[in-house]
């Protein structure tokens, strides 16, 4: 369980940054200046502020297995709205969609390992998972370089 939801997690986190080089053709295809253009990535990282406090509440009214689905779904829902958006607003809604379900994520992780990971090997498991999450960011660009070559 606890791979699975690093998997996911790190997955959802990547997203946050894997629009980066996409811009460019972002702008050229949808006729879109710099300033509009750079709203998919601000969007996104506005949205996870404005939910990741509410993810605390959101974790208490539901189980694990019940957040992880909700969380993967949204986030889906965003990623295909975005995959077939015909204008900007569209996949900027999509972006905002995924990022919902990307804010929920690492707050279910981190509840999760306190969880089910006893308190002896919290410390290296923690660490681990950092380590994964801490990389996802940094290497979106370069898969997003790697998909549009």
């Amino acid at each position: 369980m606890v791979r699975l939801l690093v998997l996911a997690t790190f997955v959802v986190i990547l997203n946050e940054t894997i629009l980066i080089n996409a811009i460019p053709r972002l702008m050229e295809s949808l006729h879109i200046t710099q300033q509009s253009a750079q709203w998919v990535s601000t969007a996104f990282m506005l949205t996870m502020a404005a939910v990741i406090p509410v993810t605390g509440w959101f974790l208490q009214r539901v189980t694990t297995r019940q957040a992880y689905a909700i969380a993967m779904g949204v986030f889906l829902a965003g990623t295909a709205l975005s995959a077939v958006a015909p204008s900007f607003e569209v996949l900027l809604l999509g972006r905002i969609v995924q990022a919902a379900g990307t804010a929920v994520m690492m707050p279910l992780l981190m509840t999760t390992l306190m969880i089910v990971v006893p308190e002896q090997d919290r410390g290296r498991v923690m660490g681990n998972v950092t380590l994964a999450i801490s990389v996802a960011p940094a290497l979106g660009p370069a898969v997003s370089g790697l998909i549009l070559q």
